[in-house]
């Protein structure tokens, strides 16, 4: 029996724990340009509920809406680009996040671990080039540290600053998504509560708003 019992609890992949983790941590829309090293996220964004995801047909469209959404909403949407490439296709309105200190979790698909050494078409330094837009790079090669990789990513999201980047950039391999793993609830408790929206950074400060209706003649709707 104590077999059939540590099976059920590795039933799960470390795929469905980075959404699960990300739920319990208040994120909840997915914004997202897959392709097949993202084919287990996939499979874990449409079988677990709770995750509103949105497909882009570019990856800047991708970066921009969650750009976008973040402003908005004051908390992160998360994005699924595929490796290096579709990093660099989004990394304009990436930039564009990070100069305005907007929350973003970007998740980038990897190769499996053991495909590196292999240098493929499409392998790239992913971490380097993350780094030019992310104020916190993590690279999970380990299934069962996703629940706290996602956690630290959110933590990093939440706090307020004044320069720098609040842009998260997480790489996950293939093989990370596929094997087993267990949820890790006492790293999500950590977080001390979800993301609800009531951090906006410097984007939607009240008094930053204020001067901005100010300039524009005290509009409610100004056209920029």
């Amino acid at each position: 029996m104590a077999g059939v019992v540590e099976d059920e609890e590795m039933s799960e992949t470390g795929a469905d724990q980075m959404v699960k983790a990300l739920l319990e941590c208040g994120v909840d829309v997915c914004f997202a340009n897959p392709g097949t090293t993202e084919m287990c996220l996939v499979a874990s964004l449409d079988s677990i509920k709770g995750m509103r995801c949105v497909l882009g047909l570019h990856e800047n469209v991708v970066t921009g809406a969650a750009d976008g959404y973040a402003r908005m909403s004051g908390k992160p949407a998360v994005t699924l680009l595929h490796l290096g490439v579709g990093l660099t296709n989004g990394m304009a309105n990436m930039h564009n996040a990070k100069r305005a200190l907007t929350p973003m979790i970007n998740i980038i698909g990897e190769m499996s671990t053991w495909h590196r050494p292999a240098d493929a078409l499409l392998a790239m330094d992913i971490e380097r080039v993350a780094g030019a837009v992310s104020g916190l790079v993590k690279t999970c090669n380990q299934p069962n540290r996703v629940v706290q990789d996602v956690v630290e990513a959110a933590a990093y999201c939440r706090k307020k600053r004044v320069n720098g980047s609040r842009v998260v950039t997480m790489v996950v391999p293939h093989d990370t998504q596929r094997n087993p793993a267990a949820y890790n609830e006492r790293a999500v408790q950590q977080l001390g509560g979800r993301l609800d929206g009531t951090d906006h950074g410097r984007g939607l400060l009240a008094a930053e708003l204020k001067a901005e209706q100010a300039l524009c003649g005290g509009s409610m709707q100004p056209q920029l």
